[in-house]
């Protein structure tokens, strides 16, 4: 349980607990909260608790609380509220508080597999939650979260009004030098540049029979004026962040073979300046591969069908890899490791062939030990909304620097678990819960309040909570 039941009035709602009376039945507004905590974080539900004069939280009593568990499964097990039943037996427990006995109900964040979690039979009435409550979610992220749970990668997809004249020809040609520097053995010098395309699923028949691009050969390999008719953007936003506060951007429109060496050239480069007093040669060249790693990771699971820029972003002591869509994990972190789960597979192969990520999941993971290696905080991970989109930040000092705008997701998701289990925290509870220095607790509470989801409990700023 992600608080602490026997502390009921310590807490007030916020972004992952709510609150309802339930004293006439199991309430309908239940699943809006459900639906909303299973597409975001996660969170807990509790039935037979109501909110006081000031704002604190107190049981009410359920007559017959063995009754309505009974009448929750029996719904989720019939699918009539909701889309999917995410809940194990354990996940929906009775507690006593005094005289009064409640629910809780606690929620997990869905797998991709059956995101979007939605209202009866309606895939439109999906929720995601906020600071402020429960929102409905767009079209456009519906549609994202649905094309996520697909079994097959939208990569896959055969472009049936294209044709191979559609792919760059220097592009193509590059990437089959590469292949037989890499993979000799799978490229042969009498294969036709269409076998080859074939083999790595840039190409693919329609149904009748005719060879056209695949999604990922077109994202790979599309003829620039051709890619950007098709898909709305494939554009790198590419900034740096002076020491004087100037700022130099580069906006590039190409395909995401071309995009991936132009600008791991100019990350090697850029890494090299910037670390030439600081660090080794041998050090140095750990954390550009690492920065190209981190890119790769970005071009190979955007979402370029919401559409949206992917950006890399260099400030004085972090760089910031942003790619549109959602975290496709059930855990928003660089740490959780595990099998690879890329949003485009077949980009994901196209790279692999020529020596370009890991593909066994292992990518993040080793960015996160190399950064350990050099004593530098750990990659943080976060999920932004409106319109959704992942950031990876790679922090250039044992902690997070004061400036960063929003909380790295690792260490935010960590604050709120910790704030939602001790109700309230000053920053020195918090630097020696996450073992960070007392000014990066601060910074990392003032920007959870930034973003709406914690607030100081009184104008000193002694003491933190997460925001109603």
């Amino acid at each position: 349980m992600i608080i602490d039941l026997d502390s009921l009035g310590n807490y007030k709602e916020n972004n992952r607990i709510e609150a309802k009376k339930a004293l006439g039945g199991l309430p309908d507004s239940m699943w809006e909260t459900y639906s909303a905590f299973a597409n975001t974080m996660g969170g807990v539900i509790l039935l037979g608790v109501e909110e006081t004069e000031d704002k604190s939280l107190r049981a009410v009593g359920l007559p017959d609380p063995e009754g309505m568990v009974s009448e929750m499964l029996g719904i989720l097990s019939e699918g009539s509220a909701v889309s999917s039943n995410i809940l194990g037996r354990d996940d929906i427990t009775i507690h006593q508080a005094g005289e009064y006995r409640f629910i809780a109900v606690e929620v997990p964040r869905a797998s991709r597999r059956v995101r979007p979690v939605y209202l009866a039979s309606d895939p439109t009435l999906a929720y995601r939650r906020s600071g402020e409550g429960d929102f409905r979610m767009s079209r456009e992220e519906l549609e994202a979260m649905q094309r996520d749970a697909s079994l097959s990668s939208p990569d896959m997809s055969v472009m049936e009004d294209l044709s191979a004249d559609d792919l760059s020809e220097a592009s193509v040609s590059s990437y089959r030098r590469r292949l037989k520097l890499f993979s000799p053995s799978r490229e042969s010098e009498a294969e036709s540049p269409g076998s080859m395309l074939v083999r790595a699923g840039a190409l693919a028949e329609d149904g009748g029979g005719v060879l056209r691009p695949t999604l990922a050969g077109l994202l790979m390999f599309g003829r620039t004026e051709v890619l950007y008719s098709v898909i709305r953007d494939v554009s790198i936003l590419y900034r740096r962040v002076e020491e004087d506060g100037s700022v130099t951007t580069q906006l590039t429109e190409m395909n995401v073979y071309d995009a991936y060496f132009t600008y791991c050239e100019k990350l090697r480069n850029d890494c090299e300046e910037r670390f030439s007093d600081s660090l080794g040669v041998v050090q140095r060249s750990e954390v550009s591969t690492a920065l190209a790693e981190a890119f790769s990771n970005c071009l190979i699971n955007a979402d370029y069908l919401y559409g949206g820029r992917i950006g890399v972003t260099w400030k004085k002591d972090r760089i910031n890899f942003t790619n549109p869509g959602l975290f496709r994990g059930e855990e928003v972190t660089a740490d959780a490791g595990g099998g690879s789960d890329p949003r485009n597979s077949l980009i994901q192969e196209m790279f692999n062939l020529i020596g370009v990520g890991r593909g066994i999941g292992s990518g993040l993971s080793s960015i996160v030990a190399s950064w350990r290696g050099l004593g530098w905080a750990r990659p943080m991970i976060r999920e932004l909304y409106d319109p959704p989109r992942t950031v990876m930040s790679l922090c250039f000092s044992p902690s997070p620097p004061a400036e960063e705008d929003v909380p790295p997701e690792a260490l935010y998701r960590d604050a709120v678990e910790y704030l939602t289990r001790s109700v309230s925290a000053s920053p020195g509870d918090l630097a020696r819960y996450l073992g960070i220095d007392r000014s990066g607790a601060r910074n990392l509470l003032d920007g959870l309040c930034g973003m709406d989801i914690a607030c100081a409990e009184d104008e000193r700023m002694m003491r933190y909570r997460l925001k109603r």
